[in-house]
């Protein structure tokens, strides 16, 4: 991210946004470091983002963060001047809540999701960890689910 004040050709500052999977207040919180008093607002009914850039200053997003962000504005490396933007579409932060664990060799007598045969071992909750973070779960009273008849091989 880049960012200058505006009707001014030259660049005031440039923060680097690594590539990785974000939630809202991680990429809140790298932004903040900019100080260039940028604010992002995710409604948390439809997930679009709106952005307020502040009176005097132009910023540059990568087409990742903007693609991210939802924004169409200011693709293909373009500034966005002052003022208030409202996403295109739906931000894409990692909504994933659950890790899901299926198990091929797992016998689908029985073992059902939603009313229908399932190879889901279990489910893992994801709680709030950061991306790249290690967890350990523990299962102190595991399911039995039985497997499918014959030889297993891998």
């Amino acid at each position: 991210m880049s960012w200058r004040s505006s009707g001014n050709t030259e660049t005031a500052g440039t923060i680097d946004l690594e590539p990785g999977l974000y939630a809202f207040n991680q990429l809140l919180a790298r932004l903040r470091k900019s100080r260039t008093k940028i604010v992002l607002q995710l409604d948390l009914v439809n997930h679009f983002v709106t952005m307020h850039v502040p009176s005097g200053w132009d910023v540059q997003f990568t087409d990742g963060i903007l693609s991210l962000l939802g924004f169409d504005d200011g693709l293909q490396g373009g500034w966005l001047d002052s003022g208030t933007y409202i996403g295109d579409r739906a931000a894409k932060f990692l909504p994933t809540k659950a890790l899901l664990v299926y198990l091929d060799q797992l016998g689908t007598t029985g073992n059902f999701v939603d009313g229908v045969p399932s190879t889901l071992l279990a489910t893992v909750g994801l709680g709030r960890q950061i991306f790249g973070e290690r967890i350990t779960v523990r299962h102190e009273h595991p399911e039995f689910k039985g497997l499918q008849p014959g030889m297993i091989t891998s």
